[in-house]
């Protein structure tokens, strides 16, 4: 079919060449022209690679003269981002564009009712996009084919979410028009890959009238999807093991995240939203980092390595000041560090106690002793944070108005997510003094947990994943000190989490509550609705588990570890599979935060609005798993 085409980008014009006798203009008169004397199809885009957004507003000329393109039926018609503010344009393309051009980055295009049932799908999640709010406004009929909504989950919409505008709609004359830059895809930065490439497969061969499989083909040689390791992963697991390390440790150095070597931190992470660092210097994030470093740099004989691990620990402990020397808080490690800012002054126990396991494996690499003295400074403030009860009174407080006495008068929580740090760090740090109080407190604790099973009052919107996998890990790490209540607990949680195991080896989440009048309220830990998805959490349960289950099998006891063992084996490869192998900078080496085990590609959706689907985080995620995988190739260090 012969295709007249007028603006897009380098990417999508291909594509419709390598699919039709396309002919591409300069003035968009001249496609019109062109389109009502031969052509079969019309598209007309913005000249995005000029950096325009929009259609320049047609002259009358122009609008008289595609009206009759249209009203001769010949011809389909697709248009894009066109700025439909007056009757003249509105009538003529199905719908009025309601206010100037927005960017849709924060929301979803969702497939219509009529279309979910054709695709299989209803989200396609675009993002870096441009859209016209708009309402329909023509006197014939319409069919509207995607939309742009605010909405969560990853296959079904919740209730309440408000539709914002029209994406694409077809009119009974063969116009297509879309108020967003569907045709602006990004390499590397397509997801999901396979819901856009159905989209396009159905959407171009209406159009101009050549098979699916042909579009299919042309898809996917003109746009490249993020690859995973599993497509050229070679069978060895050890070597695997040790490439994945190399990988996400000189991810570290090359994709921006951290500055001068370490010697200015480690930022927290790359931004779901638009794929940029987020300056945050998070302490737990960065001590992580360096304690990959430091271990990486022992396996690989590499002393550039530990020179970064001594730059962030000098930049974070020493310099910033991370942990506090004086008072009643003394050794707490502060959640962020450098400017006073709520995160300075806050002190979480899981974060500060994960900065604190970061210590003590750079204490048993090295063995140094400021190391050391950190880390008991912060088991016995723990012991404070305790005071002497199983539980803890809350998880943070501001270190600045309060203190470990004064909060003692607060309720006591048993939320799992407070316990599966810092009873790790209290065994770790007993491995080191032998001070009997540390042990003593991990039983305790995770005696009371394991009584309390499954009754926990939870503090915010968790799924289940999320607080049984917490769970876990501050079970696991009293069942290293033998045989107790919490053993059998362990094997209930072994049971549940093996019904989750998705083939490909990640783990499903389970259900969670959220209060449907407020759909935003305390959704930081929402990964899960129990829609019955298979979104792999990498933040908040892939990581969680993997470091959990190794904390087991370094225990003994009666507990199921043929169970654990194939559990954790399972995660590991499916861990490995979904490594991210990418020319972007950005990308090669790491894991996002979502990932589609029935696709096997990175997909999510915004569950959790403080991270989004595709952050890549620094610390307890690209630090904590390589670790795992050292450990596994026999470096031991936190687990």
């Amino acid at each position: 079919m012969k295709v007249s085409v007028f603006g897009g980008d380098k990417k999508f014009t291909s594509l419709i060449k390598e699919l039709s006798e396309a002919k591409f203009f300069d003035e968009i008169g001249d496609a019109i022209a062109y389109a009502k004397n031969e052509a079969g199809a019309l598209f007309l885009l913005p000249l995005y690679d000029k950096g325009e957004y929009s259609i320049p507003e047609f002259s009358d000329e122009v609008a008289t003269a595609l009206c009759e393109v249209i009203k001769s039926g010949k011809t389909r018609v697709y248009i894009e981002n066109y700025p439909a503010y007056d009757y003249r344009d509105c009538f003529v393309l199905g719908l009025q564009a309601r206010s100037l051009l927005n960017n849709i980055g924060k929301l979803s295009v969702c497939i219509s009712e009529g279309y979910r049932e054709r695709l299989g799908f209803e989200i396609l999640q675009k993002r870096y996009g441009f859209y016209y709010p708009s309402a329909i406004h023509t006197d014939e009929k319409v069919e509207v084919i995607a939309e742009i909504k605010n909405c969560l989950g990853v296959h079904k919409i919740i209730d309440g979410a408000e539709r914002d505008g029209v994406a694409l709609l077809r009119t009974e004359r063969g116009v297509y028009c879309a108020m967003a830059d569907l045709t602006r895809l990004k390499d590397n930065e397509i997801f999901s890959y396979k819901h856009w490439k159905d989209f396009w497969k159905m959407l171009i061969s209406e159009i101009i009238d050549t098979s699916k499989d042909a579009v299919d083909a042309a898809f996917s040689a003109t746009y490249e999807k993020i690859g995973i390791r599993k497509e050229v992963r070679e069978s060895d697991t050890a070597r695997a093991l040790v490439s994945a390390v190399k990988n996400a440790v000189e991810w570290h150095r090359r994709s921006g995240i951290m500055k001068d070597e370490g010697k200015r931190g480690v930022y927290e992470m790359i931004r779901s939203f638009d794929l940029t660092v987020s300056k945050n210097l998070r302490g737990d994030s960065a001590l992580f980092t360096a304690a990959l470093f430091e271990a990486a740099g022992r396996y690989f004989n590499d002393e550039g390595y530990s020179k970064i691990a001594d730059n962030i620990v000098s930049a974070m402990l020493s310099k910033e000041e991370l942990q506090i020397k004086m008072g009643e808080n003394r050794g707490l490690f502060k959640w962020f560090s450098g400017i006073s800012n709520m995160g300075a002054r806050s002190v979480y126990v899981s974060d500060s106690s994960r900065v604190g396991n970061s210590v003590y494996a750079l204490y048993k690499l090295s063995g140094k002793e400021e190391y050391k003295e950190a880390i008991i400074s912060l088991g016995d403030a723990l012991l404070r944070w305790f005071g002497k009860e199983a539980l803890l009174p809350g998880c943070q407080f501001n270190y600045e108005k309060d203190d470990l006495n004064t909060i003692q008068k607060r309720k006591r929580y048993a939320c799992p997510e407070f316990y599966d740090a810092p009873l790790l760090f209290l065994g770790n740090l007993y491995s080191v003094t032998h001070d009997e109080r540390y042990k003593e407190q991990v039983i305790k604790t995770a005696k009371c947990l394991a009584e309390l099973y499954p009754n926990y009052e939870v503090t915010t919107s968790h799924s289940d994943n999320f607080t049984f996998s917490r769970l876990l890990g501050a079970l696991s790490a009293a069942q290293r000190f033998g045989d107790g209540a919490w053993t059998p607990v362990i094997d209930e949680l072994l049971r549940y989490f093996s019904k989750l195991q998705h083939t490909a080896g990640g783990f499903r989440d389970g259900k969670a509550y959220f209060d449907k009048e407020s759909i935003k309220k305390d959704m930081e830990f929402a990964v899960g609705f129990g829609l019955d998805d298979s979104i792999a959490d990498v933040v908040y349960c892939q990581n969680t588990l993997a470091c959990a289950l190794t904390v087991l099998l370094s225990a003994d006891g009666s507990f199921d570890r043929g169970l654990a063992e194939k559990m954790r084996d399972s995660l590991v490869d499916f861990l490995l599979d979904i490594q991210i192998r990418s020319s972007d900078e950005r990308f090669n080496g790491v894991w996002m935060r979502a990932f589609d085990m029935d696709n096997m590609e990175y997909y999510g959706c915004d569950k959790d609005f403080a991270w989004g689907p595709y952050c890549i985080l620094t610390g307890w995620v690209t630090g904590a798993i390589p670790l795992v995988f050292l450990d596994i190739l026999g470096l031991k260090t936190m687990y």
